[in-house]
């Protein structure tokens, strides 16, 4: 369904915004600004009650800036908050052609849309551990990179992890932290670390991690621009097994008989 501006059909659901004049010697840009890029945590987005009705949506606004006989004149916003990039408006002239947009906006939408892969846990020891011991967990992610085209731009988007929660399985959780933790030798297997947990119970348990992704974009060239907002990605589960130790006295040396009594895997 679309909508006519002096011929020239218009999308339906999209505002209109004509500008005064187009000509041989004046001309306009227009762009889309997210307005709640949380750059100062100290200021409230005038977005939050506009679009409170759209939880993950931001507050855009438009703006347009003229250039007059050569002359670049400056950025002017139009219209008011537009709450999805969907119903942002389009800059029509009086003769009804579109102006033209001279740079993409890139949202946190668009980073979701991307096949960001999770980043992987890792468990040590694995698949088994001890009750009341430390099992060390830590995250392996990677920065990702993308080719999408918006708004007739060719854009290449970047995740990179900056934050990590992690999911022991038991209902206790750890984060979001920016550490990912790391692997340790085997011998140190059972020490504490940085992402490391104890387990209090016997029984299998899932291990997940979410990861905390931000988003980057360029265009044409140009240096990398922050996404405003952040997208989150879950791991797929980690099966583990919490044991018991069990002490006993028996008459067989383990190291010259593994296959004695207690010489084996610990109990449940």
């Amino acid at each position: 369904m679309t909508r006519s501006v002096d011929g020239t059909a218009i999308p339906a659901g999209k505002p209109i915004i004509t500008v005064g004049q187009v000509g041989p010697k004046v001309t306009y840009e227009i762009r889309y600004e997210n307005i709640c890029s949380g750059a100062n945590p100290n200021q409230s987005c005038v977005s939050d009650a506009i679009c409170a009705t759209r939880p993950g949506d931001a507050g855009f606004r438009a703006s347009v800036r003229p250039t007059m006989n050569g002359k670049v004149g400056s950025w002017e916003a139009i219209g008011g908050v537009y709450c999805t990039l969907d119903g942002l408006p389009v800059l029509a002239a009086p003769n009804g052609k579109p102006v033209k947009v001279t740079s993409p906006t890139v949202t946190v939408a668009d980073l979701r849309r991307m096949n960001v892969l999770a980043a992987s846990s890792v468990v040590q020891p694995s698949p088994h551990t001890l009750r009341g011991a430390e099992t060390n967990v830590y995250a392996v992610g990677r920065t990702q990179t993308f080719a999408t085209r918006i708004q007739n731009f060719d854009i290449t988007i970047r995740a990179t992890p900056v934050a990590y929660t992690f999911h022991y399985g038991d209902g206790s959780s750890l984060g979001p932290v920016e550490n990912p933790g790391g692997p340790v030798a085997r011998a140190q297997w059972g020490t504490k670390t940085a992402t490391s947990h104890i387990y209090r119970a016997t029984g299998t348990v899932g291990v997940t991690v979410t990861t905390i992704y931000r988003g980057e974009y360029t265009y044409n060239g140009l240096p990398y621009q922050p996404i405003a907002g952040t997208i989150s990605v879950d791991s797929a589960p980690v099966g583990l097994t919490v044991w018991r130790a069990k002490a006993a006295n028996v008459a067989d040396d383990c190291a010259a008989n593994p296959t004695g009594w207690a010489c084996g895997m610990p109990t449940r």
